[in-house]
């Protein structure tokens, strides 16, 4: 029969800390403590608690207990337990080997672990930016030696481990959260709005953009047609003349205005938002009260083009371009680019383009 071959210390660490890197939520997190921790602390029993950082109240506890043991301890144990008032103070682990005696034996932690047949306790903090958030706990009875040095040394690294390994879970829970909650506002956006890299590849369709592009009759060429819209798009964007691209968008039974911007630089993406191209007659004669030249550089804000790129276009400063767009938003009842664009793209009618409009 071959010898049983035990993992040394330094290769259960290393498995440990392997299996802490796999961990993303919370829940995985407590559970990979209690699968592996056993290979590298000896104990008859172990938890794992989260604290609240600031009140240090008990948020949850992970623990391979025995009957009512976690009930006793919340109940008599936690507030009077020498070995976690060290831990809380000093930011270190401790075992109940070090304390005076008669003071541990006359402890309400004591008692409790007492009734469960145990007798030494050791616990190490968790700590996320210099804050106790856990601490993780070991107990053993008298037909185990008390703790040593080199348990508490391994509690430290684990300790360790632990608190690298919450604060990324935090990070991700946080993340996924935030990300659920956009979604949902997204979702509830009327407009069609899509997400996009910097390369034009789809990342995210909302709810309105999902029941009306992927509805539509697969054979249609429609993710063609708006595939090469976003790509046009990415195109204009990336080579950095403009801000905003307007593109015209037909589609099997609707025809839509999208308008696509380069989302922050951190984003490393595209939002585009396609709106019902629909005729508004009435709004057309605000045209006519724009000069020929104001009609030149509202067309060319319509376009998306930054002030510098305007100004090089039509051959004047950057200030007169500004002067420019304050008499058109003046002329025509609106308030920013933006809503200049949507006014623009909201009186074409027909066939006729946004200049035709205009000029008309």
């Amino acid at each position: 029969m071959s010898p049983v071959t035990v993992p040394s210390p330094t290769d259960s660490t290393l498995a440990f800390a392997l299996a802490m890197q796999s961990a993303v939520s919370l829940d995985d997190v407590a559970a990979t403590f209690l699968d592996s921790v056993h290979q590298l602390i000896q104990a008859e029993s172990y938890g794992l608690y989260r604290l609240h950082a600031g009140t240090q109240h008990v948020l949850d506890v992970h623990a391979q207990v025995e009957g009512e043991l976690l009930q006793h301890y919340e109940q008599s144990g936690r507030d009077d337990d020498p070995v976690l008032a060290h831990v809380l103070e000093h930011h270190q682990p401790f075992d109940s080997s070090k304390l005076n005696q008669t003071r541990w034996r006359q402890s309400g932690a004591h008692a409790v672990l007492k009734d469960s047949g145990l007798e030494y306790s050791l616990e190490a903090p968790i700590l996320v930016d210099g804050k106790v958030v856990g601490t993780i706990n070991f107990a053993r009875s008298t037909d185990m030696p008390a703790f040593s040095e080199q348990d508490l040394r391994v509690a430290a690294t684990v300790a360790e481990h632990l608190g690298a390994a919450i604060r990324r879970a935090r990070h991700v829970d946080a993340m996924t959260r935030r990300s659920m909650m956009l979604e949902a506002a997204l979702d509830r956006v009327s407009d069609i709005v899509v997400l996009t890299d910097l390369a034009g590849q789809v990342q995210y369709l909302n709810r309105r953009a999902d029941d009306v592009l992927v509805g539509l009759d697969d054979a249609q060429p429609t993710d063609s047609t708006i595939g090469m819209a976003l790509a046009s798009a990415s195109e204009l964007i990336g080579s950095g003349d403009k801000r905003v691209v307007m593109q015209d968008i037909d589609i099997p039974d609707a025809s839509y205005v999208a308008r696509t911007i380069r989302l922050p630089d951190c984003a490393k993406a595209m939002m585009t938002t396609l709106h019902p191209r629909t005729p508004s007659p009435a709004r057309l004669p605000v045209w006519s009260v724009l000069t020929t030249r104001e009609q030149e550089i509202a067309e060319l804000a319509s376009e998306g083009l930054t002030t510098r790129a305007i100004a090089q276009r039509a051959f004047i400063s950057e200030n007169t371009v500004k002067q420019h767009l304050k008499r058109i938003f003046a002329k025509t009842d609106v308030n920013s680019r933006a809503e200049l664009v949507q006014l623009i793209w909201a009186t074409t009618h027909s066939d006729q383009t946004p200049a035709a409009a205009m000029a008309g």
